[in-house]
């Protein structure tokens, strides 16, 4: 017998060292944990232990997989679940380049804030303010508008139509509107129409349009019609282009009794015509005269179609 044993000796070569053959062993057995921990890492199926285990192959976590019955392997990676913040993490520093989804919040500087939706001016809120400062303080009839610090001027009067003429503003705190208003009055005869020219004081105090005092009277505008000097024509072309102008409107039934060219642009052309909807013409209508035709002022389309694009004929070449 041998003092060593028998599981150290070599068949084949009784007489060689023995001393090499157990450090071969020896390595060889220390080498088994990290081949374990390489295959661990490299496969790349892995399944975890419910128990917080180390992650093992997916062949070997299948109980069911038969002995010699190569180990089927998912294509699709384990879903990874970022780990919670912890302490240390909170408030760290954050790459530039990683959108968090944190946003600044409204009011902070250098955010920008969409442009949705109209805005109102200030010259707006004076226009629409003024305008029922004046229907309160022109109505004395009821039901009546009350506006505090503002007295009706006639329990009797309505403000059948306010409109704005203008706004006097040379302080950006201050502005005074200019109203011009039609009033219906009741007297013994019955109602009586005027038109009155109504200043109204406004404040603007942390963007809010108010009242800063009553309103007081202007001079009331002038309403008589002007001369207009003007020539009698007698040529029947002018009379046709006038007719023909009318009609392109969409007059119907015209009649031109008399034309006139007046010292400005306008020509005056009386007439007698008809509207699509019934409605009589029957007095002057002012012409306008573009070079080819007769146009009828005030007249402004509701639709206009594009023209049509030009043939291979009617193209210009440029040489």
């Amino acid at each position: 017998m041998h003092d060593d044993p028998v599981w150290f000796d070599d068949p084949e070569d009784a007489s060689a060292p023995r001393r090499g053959s157990r450090r071969a062993v020896v390595l060889a057995i220390a080498a088994i944990p990290w081949v374990l921990v390489a295959a661990l890492v490299l496969l790349p199926d892995r399944t975890v232990d419910p128990a917080g285990g180390t992650p093992t192959p997916a062949a070997v976590a299948d109980p069911s997989a038969e002995a010699g019955t190569p180990a089927v392997q998912s294509s699709d990676p384990a879903p990874i679940t970022p780990p919670p913040p912890t302490e240390d993490r909170v408030g760290a520093d954050v790459d530039a380049d990683v959108d968090t989804g944190i946003r600044p919040p409204e009011g902070d500087a250098g955010a920008t804030q969409p442009d949705i939706g109209p805005k109102l001016s200030t010259r707006d809120s004076l226009a629409a303010v003024a305008t029922v400062v004046a229907r309160a303080w022109l109505t004395g009839v009821s039901p009546h508008l009350d506006v505090p610090g503002l007295t009706p001027t006639d329990p009797s009067s309505y403000a059948e139509h306010v409109v704005v003429e203008a706004i006097d503003q040379h302080d950006p705190h201050l502005a005074v509107v200019t109203v011009l208003a039609v009033l219906l009055r009741e007297e013994a005869e019955g109602l009586r129409v005027d038109t009155r020219r109504v200043a109204v004081p406004l404040a603007i105090t942390d963007g809010r349009v108010h009242p800063a005092d009553e309103p007081w009277w202007l001079p009331s505008p002038d309403l008589r019609s002007g001369d207009l000097p003007s020539e009698p024509q007698t040529d029947p072309a002018w009379f046709e282009a006038a007719v023909t102008g009318l009609e392109d409107v969409g007059l119907e039934d015209v009649e031109v009794t008399a034309l006139e060219r007046t010292d400005r642009w306008p020509w005056r052309a009386h007439v007698a015509a008809r509207t699509a909807d019934g409605q009589s013409i029957d007095g002057p209508v002012w012409l306008r005269w573009n070079g080819q035709g007769f146009e009828v002022a005030g007249y402004v389309p509701t639709a206009t179609e594009p023209p049509d694009p030009p043939t291979d004929d009617e193209q210009e070449v440029d040489p």
